[in-house]
């Protein structure tokens, strides 16, 4: 090439430059967001901070036009099996953290049914606990999908979770013997 390819995009410009006639500090020096592909090195600046990393340094790579096709063509051929891949393990560590946060709350779900004498097993608080998170979870999930910044996002879905499980433990009827037993002290008076 003869001269530099400049390509502005939105948030920034991408320059490829194999003349040699561009350095990383012309480029720190004009740009505040770029990324460049250099003779030799390539450059990533943001916020005017310009990172460099030289070509040499991922050894001693010769590929020709045509190899470089070839690999690209395959990875393009593996495309799909790569992002079903990345799909399954996201799906994976998103819902085992929603299991650990279950679990959590089915902690405060515990102290809620201590201090009010409801009789209920692990498993059903641990059942009322999933539903709890069920309202917050759908309102962060579009809120997140029309791209709406909430504060204290965290501590707000949080809150909105224990209030969710204490208004469910309300909302259950004492257990059949505590009603007995209040049922035999008003006959005493």
């Amino acid at each position: 090439m003869d001269e530099p390819v400049y390509l502005q995009q939105d948030d920034g410009i991408f320059i490829f430059d194999s003349t040699g006639t561009l350095s990383a500090a012309d480029l720190e020096n004009n740009y505040d967001a770029a990324l460049a592909l250099l003779e030799t090195e390539a450059v990533f600046i943001s916020d005017g901070v310009a990172e460099s990393f030289r070509y040499r340094d991922l050894g001693n790579i010769n590929m020709t036009k045509q190899e470089i096709e070839e690999f690209t063509d395959t990875i393009i051929e593996l495309l799909p099996l790569i992002i079903a891949i990345i799909v399954f393990l996201l799906f994976i560590v998103l819902t085992t953290l929603k299991y650990i946060g279950i679990f959590v709350l089915t902690l405060f779900g515990l102290i809620i049914k201590r201090n009010t004498g409801i009789t209920l097993s692990y498993k059903q608080v641990w059942v009322l606990s999933a539903y709890a998170v069920t309202l917050p979870t759908v309102f962060f999930a579009i809120i997140d999908g029309l791209n709406i910044t909430i504060p204290f996002a965290f501590t707000l879905y949080w809150v909105v979770a224990v209030i969710m499980l204490y208004l469910i433990f309300k909302e259950i009827p004492q257990s059949q013997v505590k009603k007995e037993e209040t049922a035999d002290d008003l006959d005493r008076y």
